[in-house]
């Protein structure tokens, strides 16, 4: 498993941004973050933002077996959806189609937005259905199979371009263990806690978006102490345990601290648990 990229939409450093996080970033590239996708194997794929091709190019790996893409919301950073046009680009062409997993309100909205694309532009190169890839729709709390994995989607407190859509937080198990993917999340409403309790999981990966900067109670995204809070109620319900290995991941430049001052605070908040910051290219 790699994360092909652990930052916010804006990235680090902010290709716009001239703060005090973004300069130091230019200059050391191991505080540098793309937008956030990460791969399970060789098959599974979870969001598929601007930057997944050139970061696959960089860390060496082939999406080319690629069957599944799990989709947390449609927010831009997340899903690139002109990226499913370059499949059929492929030599030889694809022999499979791959399925891309997403919500009712997510579909729909993918859905309208590649009509629009066919009604102004009739060249089949620039719209996105290129007959080498469907969608399957899932609906939240209800688990489903793919391949040798069974997926179980939860909504968290964040919203994706399409009306009333939620974002998915996808907790994923298959012979090897038990993955929950967090990203986006903001605070997990009740039913979200109440979906996952009783269901440790042997690996966890959490929005930790605004670090040291404390946001209100109706962020979308964690900050580094509403990520402590959080994971204090996975903790209470059985979810994450001694045994749980646990990333924060999404980061971006409003967190006023580096790498190594990040992971301090973490450990320092929590007693017992190591609770590294993910890299771009970190492989676990």
């Amino acid at each position: 498993m790699i994360f092909l990229g652990t930052g916010a939409a804006e990235m680090i450093p902010d290709p716009f941004c001239s703060c005090d996080v973004c300069s130091y970033a230019r200059k050391h590239p191991e505080e540098q973050r793309v937008r956030s996708s990460f791969m399970i194997d060789n098959n599974t794929l979870i969001d598929i933002g601007p930057d997944v091709f050139a970061s696959s190019m960089k860390f060496g790996v082939n999406l080319n077996s690629l069957k599944n893409i799990l989709i947390t919301h449609t927010h831009e950073d997340h899903f690139c959806i002109d990226n499913l046009n370059i499949i059929s680009c492929n030599i030889p062409k694809p022999k499979d189609m791959f399925t891309v997993h997403l919500s009712p309100e997510g579909y729909e909205f993918v859905t309208s937005m590649t009509k629009v694309m066919k009604e102004i532009n009739q060249n089949p190169m620039s719209c996105v259905d290129n007959g080498f890839y469907n969608y399957e729709v899932h609906k939240p709390f209800e688990e489903f199979r793919m391949d040798n994995k069974t997926v179980f989607p939860v909504v968290g407190f964040h919203t994706g371009r399409g009306k009333n859509e939620k974002s998915f937080n996808y907790r994923i198990k298959d012979e090897k263990g038990t993955l929950l993917y967090a990203l986006d999340t903001g605070v997990y409403p009740e039913e979200t806690i109440e979906a996952l309790s009783g269901v440790p999981v042997d690996i966890l990966i959490m929005d930790a978006t605004f670090g040291s900067c404390r946001m209100d109670s109706g962020c979308t995204h964690l900050d580094a102490y509403t990520f402590v809070s959080q994971l204090e109620r996975l903790v209470k319900v059985g979810t994450v345990t001694s045994k749980t290995r646990i990333f924060a991941s999404h980061i971006n430049h409003y967190n006023r601290w580096k790498h190594n001052e990040y992971e301090k605070f973490l450990k320092d908040s929590c007693p017992g648990l190591n609770i590294p910051v993910a890299r771009d290219g970190m492989v676990i």
